[in-house]
Order: C-alpha cells, then sequence, then structure tokens
C-alpha cells in the first residue's frame, strides 16, 4: 500500500493537489520529500506530536487536536418535542447558517492559507448533502415557535452511530438545546441498534468538549493533525 493517497474530492474542492500521509506511516519525512513538486496541501493525523524540526523543514502547523470522543448507548430517556427530522431540501438559509457557525473551529478555519470562503462553502455543502442525505442517513432538528435554533446530523462509521455536525444557534445556548440533541441522536442510535455513539471535535472547541462530556461521553482518542504547505 501507498504511503500517502490523493484525495480527489478537496483537491477538486480547492483548486489545488492534496494528499494525505496514511496514518501510522512511519516515514513522514520521506513521504512529505517525495510530494513536493507533486503536492501543495499534506495531511497528516498522528498519535503523538510532531517534532517541530520536521514543520520546519516542510512548512507544517499543527491545525487541530482531533478529540473523539464515544458513550455507550443507554436505555430510553425523555425526549424534547421540539426536536423533527428535517427533510426539506434545499435546506433553508438559517439551517446553512447553524452548519457554518458549527466550523469556527475548523482546521479549515484555524489555517488561514484558507480564504474565508471557502471554509464558509466547505460547510455549506456539508449541509446540503446532509440535508438531502447523501451524506448523513438522518438530520435532526430543535425549532420552537417556528424558529430553527438547533441542528445535529448522523450517520453510521465503523458500525457505531456517528455525529457528524452540531450546531446551537449562539441566542439559544445555554437553554438546553445541546442536550436536547444529543439525546435525540442517542435515541436515534439505539433504534438503528447501535450500541455505542461516537462523535470528533476540535481539541479547542471547549464548548463542544463540555457538551459531551456532560451528556456521558467520554474521550476515546486524540489525534495530532498537521497541515505541510509544499
Amino acid at each position: 500500500m501507498m504511503p500517502y493517497e490523493r484525495l480527489s474530492w478537496d483537491s477538486d474542492f480547492f483548486g489545488f493537489e492534496v494528499y494525505r500521509i496514511q496514518h501510522g506511516h512511519a516515514d513522514v519525512a520521506q513521504c512529505l520529500s517525495a510530494l513536493k513538486g507533486k503536492a501543495r496541501l499534506v495531511y497528516l493525523a498522528a498519535g503523538v506530536e510532531t517534532p517541530t524540526t520536521l514543520l520546519e523543514a516542510y512548512n507544517g502547523r499543527l491545525v487541530d487536536i482531533k478529540t473523539t470522543f464515544e458513550k455507550n448507548v443507554e436505555g430510553p430517556g425523555p425526549l424534547s418535542p421540539f426536536i423533527s427530522s428535517y427533510t426539506t431540501d434545499p435546506p433553508e438559509e438559517t439551517l446553512i447558517r447553524l452548519g457554518i457557525e458549527s466550523g469556527v473551529y475548523s482546521r479549515f478555519k484555524v489555517d488561514d492559507h484558507f480564504e474565508e470562503d471557502q471554509y464558509k462553502e466547505l460547510y455549506r455543502l456539508w449541509v446540503i448533502n446532509s440535508a438531502n442525505r447523501k451524506i448523513a442517513r438522518e438530520v435532526l432538528v430543535y425549532r420552537r415557535q417556528e424558529q430553527l435554533s438547533g441542528l445535529i446530523t448522523l450517520g453510521e462509521k465503523g458500525g457505531k452511530g456517528d455525529i457528524g455536525l452540531v450546531a446551537v444557534d449562539p441566542a439559544s445556548r445555554g437553554k438546553g438545546v445541546g442536550m436536547a440533541l444529543m439525546a435525540a441522536a442517542e435515541a436515534w442510535s439505539r433504534q438503528q441498534g447501535y450500541h455505542q455513539l461516537q462523535v470528533v471535535t476540535q481539541g479547542a472547541n471547549t464548548p463542544a468538549c463540555n457538551l459531551y462530556q456532560k451528556c456521558g461521553f467520554h474521550i476515546a482518542r486524540i489525534e495530532y493533525f498537521y497541515h505541510f504547505w509544499l
């Protein structure tokens, strides 16, 4: 197996060549050297921090401490009456704005090599392709008195229920919307027959990390995510 791979979707979206070094490949420097002149951007996810000397040699930067939370799916609990399945396609602008808001800690927002519009378009497409069920199996929203104030997208990964996007309107934070969405996600996972539910977030996203831990999730693994601009 090649130690790295070209990412077609990312390359097409950003308009330059994007590669990923396969997880766990030991000789990162050799891979980066081989990709010079071929790749503009290289992703690396590592279980340990990458030496500063390597970052300096290949114009790399830490853009995220990717944190995976997991929990065992529990028995039925109370569900909010304000949660419903979202079926509007294409989605309304309010939902798209919520999705974009959820990406403020994203590596595509943090890394200033990307334009602001690129990060926003990336999340806009994520919401659209979740609403039409291309990349999500379910989309749940929190809507009260016609006000859409929360969003969660759901799917499956590795035999577990998997949360994609979680977003709460800034004006509705601290009012139990996030907790209600997480409870609904757990209920959906149980209905689908999953015994575990997982979600990946940015280590710097303290509000999200606090929410997941409050909902009974624990940290399953941490990865250091790097961008190398060659």
